[in-house]
């Protein structure tokens, strides 16, 4: 053998030593969980230790007896956070437990873990609990759930809610309901705040890929009549609008001139939705003002062809 290889197996072997004595030392035994038991039946009353055996025997693999201590507990401990966290986890290993091809063991697990989620969501969840249910729901391929526990948390939360609002907008997105994540940030801006003009920008840019142009003109009309001199909100407005209603857009476009004249690219914008409205002479206008403000040949060369079709010889001679 060569010394790469030598040394190589020297490295696995003390990596797996390591391993093992890690597991030795965190894996309870099976002493202390005869212990654990005695304790609790000793004092059947003491709730605190029959969810340390609970948790014992869950990391000891002893999955049914977990489950058991857990289904003991009175209804005001079962309710606390640990207890609930922990049910999650014996229910989340029952069910992972279970080889695929075992096909009723598996949707029996299931349905236990659904139960169990849906039994959680019934009390007041802490933030904890409902990301975990979110995360369980995500893995049980119910995303949309996922997404309704997490929404009414940012919508609740009194700390963290950007965090909560991340952790929600990130789930419908995830669930292909970007209108939905739209409507999140829609909730935010109107609530106001530091961030709320960014909230209603992004709530515009997800309702543009939602492809429901009545909800986007909806969304449109609540969000600029809370911002109404945004100009990036009137900006995003007009590209919406464009999809379904040129001349409604080309209106949009016009009141983003008078928000910014001087930005080019709003007059060019303007431009191009006249033209497509038959409004040939607001055309004009525009594309003199860019070839007066940019100097492009292009422009000039449409203004004239414009002014021609327009019969106003006199401006044919300025330009």
């Amino acid at each position: 053998l060569s010394l790469l290889t030598i040394l190589g197996w020297c490295v696995l072997i003390t990596m797996t030593r390591q391993r093992q004595a890690r597991a030795a030392w965190t894996a309870p035994s099976a002493l202390s969980l005869r212990l654990l038991e005695l304790g609790v039946a000793k004092r059947p009353h003491d709730e605190a230790l029959r969810l340390q055996l609970a948790s014992k025997q869950l990391e000891a693999g002893e999955l049914e007896s977990a489950r058991a201590q857990l289904l003991a507990l009175s209804s005001l401990s079962a309710a606390e956070e640990s207890a609930q966290l922990l049910r999650l986890r014996v229910e989340h290993a029952r069910w992972s437990a279970v080889v695929p091809t075992d096909l009723k063991g598996r949707s029996r697990a299931r349905a236990d873990l659904q139960r169990a989620l849906d039994a959680v969501q019934m009390e007041r969840a802490t933030p904890a609990i409902v990301r975990r249910c979110a995360e369980l729901y995500g893995e049980l391929e119910q995303p949309v759930r996922a997404a309704i526990i997490l929404d009414e948390l940012a919508r609740g939360a009194e700390q963290d809610a950007s965090s909560a609002l991340a952790g929600a907008e990130a789930a419908w997105l995830a669930a292909g309901l970007p209108l939905q994540a739209a409507e999140l940030r829609a909730w935010f801006a109107a609530r106001g705040g530091p961030d709320a003009v960014e909230h209603a920008r992004v709530a515009l840019r997800h309702a543009r890929a939602s492809g429901k142009p009545t909800a986007q003109r909806d969304l449109v009309a609540q969000m600029r009549a809370l911002y109404p001199s945004d100009v990036t909100l009137l900006e995003l407005a007009v590209t919406l609008e464009e999809a379904y209603d040129v001349r409604r857009a080309y209106a949009l476009a016009a009141e983003l001139t008078r928000l910014a004249p001087r930005v080019p690219a709003y007059h060019r914008q303007l431009a191009r939705l006249a033209e497509a409205t038959g409004q040939s002479l607001r055309a004009l206008d525009e594309y003199v003002w860019l070839w007066r403000h940019e100097h492009r040949s292009a422009d000039r060369d449409r203004a004239l062809e414009l002014a021609r079709a327009n019969w106003d010889l006199q401006l044919v001679r300025r330009l």
